[in-house]
């Protein structure tokens, strides 16, 4: 890539990370500064920057020089990123964007030092038969999921762990809260899923989450193209629950109870770690639960705040590996990279990064 057009690309996602439009940028640089025309020029690599020009720029994005100089490696907007909107404007969507690629690439540039310049290899890229077009063929495919990476009829431990260790990469990152989760592939058919490091609602909703991004991945070129953005969802939704608590071990689960009370609901939630509202939704999707019965409980949640947040809260315990910190901290290490580089991935003080090197050091 030309450095002027890499220079460019780099200067429009420094810019949209900061949510500025070209006219806001060039205001921003004052009455000597540069003009919307002139940037937008040097966006799309049509006229080269000089050292100063790019020393103003950083200064008002709030970068370092040498950002615009890292190769990009990945490219948001010209990969299959599945990306949904959620109550969100255009800058924040762009923002969010380009802060994912930038995550992205940190991480494969990590990645690909520790291994040699290799990429990611999944385990095992499962695939339904056919096309996808009902939530019971969405569970189905989840069973076939289950059953090649022979995890039985018991629950998922960890889900984030599940997940790495079929080769497909969970990078966390820092977005608004009407950001849940996003997937794709990168140029070399890596898998990836990006989730909101910030996302409320307790592990359940992290892991829920997590596997319904996994659904839009093994899924997403096999889903009937006619359907709906809001069926699409429903579909990954039906994969999620049949991956976390599988319909023939929550049949087990309620087998011979003349009725299901709240604490049945609670210890299936500890055992399978997905939520009291997902379990009651599944129950009376299978007809275990009358539509009466899950009316009252609906309606009971709303009349009762108390009763709400009692059946909402978080109770499965999950460790939450970071995947990207262990990463980074390993390269340096082993001299891969600087305290500075290091810093500058994490998002942290350089002095905080060499403290807890040499913690990790001291205790080898």
């Amino acid at each position: 890539m030309e450095i002027e057009i890499q220079i460019g690309k780099r200067l429009r996602q420094a810019r949209l990370m900061k949510k500025m439009s070209l006219e806001e940028l060039s205001d921003s640089l004052g009455d000597n500064g540069i003009s919307k025309q002139a940037l937008c020029k040097y966006e799309s690599g049509e006229v080269s920057q000089n050292e100063e020009v790019l020393k103003k720029l950083s200064a008002v994005l709030g970068v370092e020089m040498d950002f615009f100089y890292r190769p990009i490696n990945f490219d948001i907007e010209a990969t299959k990123v599945e990306f949904r909107k959620k109550k969100m404007s255009e800058k924040d969507v762009n923002a969010l964007k380009m802060q994912i690629q930038d995550d992205i690439e940190n991480y494969i540039e990590v990645d690909r030092l520790l291994n040699g310049g290799k990429k990611n290899s999944v385990r095992a890229r499962l695939k339904p038969a056919g096309i996808v077009s009902k939530p019971s063929e969405a569970e189905e495919f989840a069973g076939e999921v289950r059953k090649e990476w022979q995890l039985g009829e018991s629950g998922i431990s960890n889900v984030y762990a599940l997940i790495e260790s079929a080769g497909i990469a969970i990078i966390e990152t820092k977005g608004p809260e009407s950001f849940d989760g996003v997937s794709g592939e990168t140029d070399e058919a890596e898998m990836i899923i990006v989730m909101n490091q910030e996302l409320s609602g307790g592990v359940e909703r992290r892991r829920f989450t997590a596997m319904h991004e996994l659904g839009h991945l093994l899924m997403q070129s096999h889903i009937d193209e006619e359907l709906t953005p809001s069926k699409v969802e429903k579909l990954c939704h039906a994969f999620a629950s049949e991956m976390l608590l599988p319909t023939s071990a929550l049949r087990q689960e309620v087998e011979g109870k003349p009725s299901i009370g709240n604490q049945d609901l609670i210890n299936i939630q500890c055992a399978f770690g997905i939520s009291t509202d997902a379990i009651m939704l599944k129950l009376n999707a299978l007809g275990i639960v009358s539509d009466s019965y899950y009316r009252t409980y609906q309606i009971k949640k709303k009349r009762s705040p108390k009763y709400a947040r009692y059946m909402e809260q978080t109770r499965y315990m999950e460790t939450k590996p970071d995947k990207m910190r262990e990463m980074v901290y390993r390269a340096v290490m082993m001299e891969l990279m600087t305290y500075d580089k290091a810093a500058q991935m994490l998002g942290e003080d350089e002095e905080m990064v060499m403290s807890e090197v040499g913690d990790r050091i001291r205790l080898r």
